[in-house]
């Protein structure tokens, strides 16, 4: 019910427009509850393993029906700077502004940055335009000395890392 378009749930005998937006509303709540709980959890912590990420992460994501990508500021301990959406897409796909995020990395003085993106839906796996993007951003970030830590796939309870499944050394020419 909770992952249900408004349309969809409207469909249902004895759900009205007041009660889908409330379902609709009260998934919002609960995904940005558990991303301040996450950060509120996290806070301070470097992010050293792909777990405590993935902690980090998922919430970003919890009822999400089209691709987002979101981007976390790290220092040079594996702190995080900050954190922010990069981009929402549809249900397959999701075009991320080089720029917007370079910007993102300046204004918190990133060491490196961490991205991550969804696949609602598909497999947690990188596709051929995952890598393309990420070697772009990457090639972007080098010159300013900022760093491409890892980009994470989340597909549902599920989530890859590239640098940890050796996929980011396939970014090199």
């Amino acid at each position: 019910v909770l992952d249900a378009s408004p349309e969809a749930l409207k469909s249902v005998k004895g759900v009205g427009e007041n009660s889908a937006l409330l379902i609709t509303l009260l998934r919002e709540m609960m995904r940005r509850y558990s991303m301040d709980k996450a950060e509120k959890d996290l806070k301070g912590a470097a992010l050293t393993t792909t777990e405590l990420i993935g902690e980090y992460i998922s919430p970003w994501f919890v009822g999400v029906n089209e691709e987002r990508m979101i981007a976390l500021a790290t220092d040079m301990k594996g702190k995080v700077l900050g954190s922010a959406e990069m981009s929402r897409g549809t249900t397959r796909a999701t075009d991320v502004s080089i720029r917007k995020l370079v910007e993102f990395a300046i204004r918190y003085q990133a060491a490196s940055i961490i991205l991550a993106h969804n696949h609602p839906g598909g497999l947690a796996l990188p596709s051929h335009d995952d890598m393309q993007t990420t070697r772009r951003i990457r090639d972007t970030l080098l010159p300013l000395s900022i760093g491409l830590r890892d980009h994470i796939i989340v597909a549902g309870d599920d989530f890859v890392s590239m640098r940890d499944s050796k996929l980011m050394q396939y970014l090199d020419p």
